[in-house]
């Protein structure tokens, strides 16, 4: 473990390092860049002159060809500095942006050590004066401007001074040898200048480094738990009243969960505190990779973490079951074995939640809930969650319950299916469809809008969907041996939108030794609706193989006109709301009439859900709807009953009776499919 933790610190020694001489690089190359715009307005307007004094005695072209430089190389020089100021400071990358202050400074450099060579009048001491006189005042400026970065300045130095050195040096007519002399010395001094400058600006810069380095340390000590470097509670309490308001504001859900690990104190008393730091820290890896994006988990300290689950939205029963099995899932995952130097460790965890802002609207008061809750956990046996409130447990026990009954009652094959006729406007039976029930051991039948909210969020719903489906190819075989019909199988959303939905439903089809022309399946708008295009390109495929699809509970989803007339559909189903009070309620008339009307003129057949009296039958066919199903003409029944309403030909209303007759009991759920 010491070993381990040597490496760590030089590492991290290494890294601070590293992230010291960027800092410091970057800030050189800032105050470089900073600095151009006066350093090249100085440097044109020098130049300018020098070209005006030397106009006399020195061949034009030559001026103006080296005017005309000394404009081109600043101007570029300003480009970069245009750009390195529109750059973002974090985008900025040191290394990048030092090549080019230091390609500026060389070149500019080289410009005015040009002016020394081709400038130089060796015939006139005056006009050599005047020359010498400029560029020592370039050199000055160059010293202050160029400095931070002492390879430019240095560059910059030599390129303009030595080429003038030079000239006066070989130059024997008056006083030149000497001014070159002085121009060495001066250029000497210069050079120690930018040195000395270069020194002080590296100290401050790095100063300013330190300062910034120990300002976010103690901000990040004060906001982060230096072991796991999670936030810790202050920092966490602040997040927390933030999404509590925008909750509140918003009228959403959100959950806190009060993690307290079992038995940890155990581990660290036998093994040591180095043992049991180095598991809180996978334990607060593991939580880290559980959570979402939007999630924030945090240490309070010992054992004792957080997590905020800010969007757990729907109603109070879905939001308090998300909240369960996101708790549940996390009781798994830390259950699992450590592996921490050598030792092979194992932990629990209890979890107390409460959900906001049902339990509370302040901070700390869903703190102490989701605590009191943990505790409740810890009294429960450990290793599992519970809620504040009482209803919440009470829901999320239910859920838990239904979800595991669920999954037993596809193993034990507690599901049935039953059969509800469709009839044409002669009370002939035209097809039927097939629906969903579950035969409990324990609570008798349970309606299918008792566990197909949960079998869908949870995922049951895709091997219950491939059951279902099953079930009906097998019945499918069984009753057209006595009447041929088509059989209507419900499609649900999450079922569709699997990337091998129509492989599946062709495998079962063909498995089934069905006939693909007599199965229609049902699809609600809200399954197509996400994926437009997608779907078409599904629905077209099924439709290839002879398979009919109709569009289940048409007016209660989304789609517009546009959309309705792309989908490769054969038929539509109108919702029962809207045909339950079609008599009474004139909106609901106008509706169904209007769906009606849109469908004859698309091509597609229609069939009305819930005509449950002749009155509304009688309307319905007035409006030209020739496709009927409700418990007018029969309940949902088996597959023998079905069997037993058939003689070889369409069912009569007598025979509609007697289905109605052997109905299985429905109960207040039959209104529900």
């Amino acid at each position: 473990m010491a070993a381990w933790s040597d490496r760590d610190d030089t590492a991290h020694i290494d890294e601070e390092r590293v992230a010291r001489q960027l800092e410091i690089q970057a800030g050189r190359v800032a105050i470089v860049f900073d600095s151009q715009p006066l350093a090249i307005m100085v440097t044109l307007l020098v130049a300018t002159i020098l070209a005006v004094v030397l106009w006399p005695v020195i061949s034009h072209d030559t001026i103006l060809t080296w005017l005309a430089l000394t404009y081109l190389v600043n101007t570029w020089r300003w480009g970069w500095y245009s750009r390195f100021k529109a750059t973002p400071s974090k985008q900025r990358r040191a290394l990048a942006w030092g090549y080019r202050a230091t390609a500026g400074g060389l070149l500019a450099g080289l410009v005015w050590g040009s002016a020394g060579l081709v400038l130089f009048p060796p015939e006139n001491l005056v006009y050599q004066v005047l020359l010498v006189i400029c560029i020592t005042g370039i050199l000055a400026g160059a010293v202050t401007t160029l400095s931070a970065m002492l390879p430019v300045a240095v560059g910059f130095l030599l390129f303009s001074a030595v080429p003038l050195i030079l000239r006066l040096a070989s130059n024997e007519v008056g006083i030149a040898p000497a001014v070159g002399f002085f121009s060495v010395l001066l250029l000497l001094v210069l050079l120690g200048s930018a040195y000395r400058l270069n020194r002080f600006i590296t100290e401050t810069l790095s100063e300013r480094h330190g300062r910034l380095m120990a300002e976010k340390i103690a901000l990040r000590q004060a906001r982060y738990d230096a072991l796991t470097e999670l936030p810790n509670r202050r920092f966490f309490v602040e997040r927390l009243a933030q999404e509590m308001q925008r909750a509140i504001r918003h009228r959403q859900r959100g959950a806190l969960l009060f993690i307290d690990l079992d038995n940890f104190k155990h581990i660290n008393d036998s093994l040591g505190h180095q043992i049991g730091d180095e598991l809180l820290r996978k334990v607060a890896e593991r939580i880290g990779a559980r959570v979402r994006s939007e999630d924030t988990v945090a240490r309070l300290g010992g054992d004792e973490f957080v997590v905020l689950l800010p969007h757990v939205d729907g109603e109070e029963g879905h939001a308090v079951g998300r909240a369960q099995e996101f708790a549940a899932g996390l009781c798994r995952i830390l259950a699992a074995p450590y592996h921490v130097c050598d030792h092979e460790l194992q932990v629990s965890a209890s979890i107390g939640i409460a959900m906001f802002p049902d339990d509370g609207h302040r901070p700390e008061t869903i703190l102490t809930h989701a605590d009191t809750a943990m505790y409740q956990a810890k009294k429960a046996g450990r290793d599992t969650t519970r809620f504040f409130h009482p209803s919440m447990q009470e829901a999320a026990n239910n859920r838990l319950t239904l979800q595991r009954e669920l999954r037993q009652a596809l193993e034990r094959e507690e599901l049935f299916l039953v059969y509800q006729t469709q009839v044409d406007d002669g009370g002939r039976t035209i097809g039927v469809e097939a629906l969903l029930r579950w035969n409990h051991p324990t609570r008798g039948l349970v309606m299918p809008a008792d566990f197909i909210g949960v079998a869908e969020e949870t995922g049951l719903i895709l091997p219950i969907g491939e059951r279902v489906l099953e079930m009906a190819c097998r019945g499918l075989a069984e009753i057209t041996r006595h009447q041929r019909i088509r059989i209507s199988v419900n499609v649900s959303p999450r079922q569709f939108r699997q990337d091998g939905f129509v492989d599946q439903i062709l495998n079962v089809l063909a498995t089934g030794g069905a006939d693909h022309r007599l199965i229609c399946l049902e699809i609600t708008e809200s399954s197509i609706m996400d994926d437009i295009e997608l779907a078409v390109k599904k629905i077209e495929r099924l439709r290839n193989e002879g398979i009919c699809i109709a569009l289940d509970d048409f007016g209660t989803g989304y789609s517009s006109l546009s959309q309705l007339r792309r989908l490769p559909l054969d038929k539509i189903k109108i919702d029962r709301s809207f045909i339950r009070e079609v008599t009474s309620v004139s909106d609901d008339a106008a509706i169904v009439e209007t769906i009606i009307l849109l469908a004859h003129r698309l091509g597609l057949d229609v069939i009305a859900e819930g005509v449950d009296s002749d009155e509304i039958r009688d309307f319905l066919v007035a409006k030209g709807c020739r496709g009927f199903q409700g418990f007018l003409f029969g309940r949902p029944v088996s597959e023998a009953a079905l069997v037993d309403g058939f003689d070889g030909a369409a069912l009569s209303a007598s025979e509609a009776s007697v289905l109605h007759k052997t109905s299985l009991p429905m109960g207040k759920g039959c209104v529900q499919k």
